[in-house]
């Protein structure tokens, strides 16, 4: 199982979903918002791939929520 794979099953776990899973200065995402970031991510990346090369992604980022999204926004 992928972090990924992770994150849907908590995202979509009735229990799960409302439980925080990142937490950077005064905000806090749940496990459903840190997932719904990701997809977010995940399908700017989808758009932008040549379908006609491997699928890679690099990520040069500050060490910020949006870092840990655009990274689990690749795993998925």
């Amino acid at each position: 199982m992928t972090l990924g794979d992770l994150l849907r099953h908590r995202a979509n776990d009735p229990v799960d979903a409302a439980r925080a899973y990142l937490r950077f200065e005064d905000r806090t995402w749940t496990f459903a918002e840190t997932y719904r970031e990701a997809c977010h991510y995940a399908n700017l990346f989808l758009a932008r791939l040549d379908p006609s090369t491997p699928k890679h992604v690099g990520l040069l980022l500050e060490n910020r929520p949006e870092f840990v999204m655009a990274e689990l926004g690749a795993g998925l």
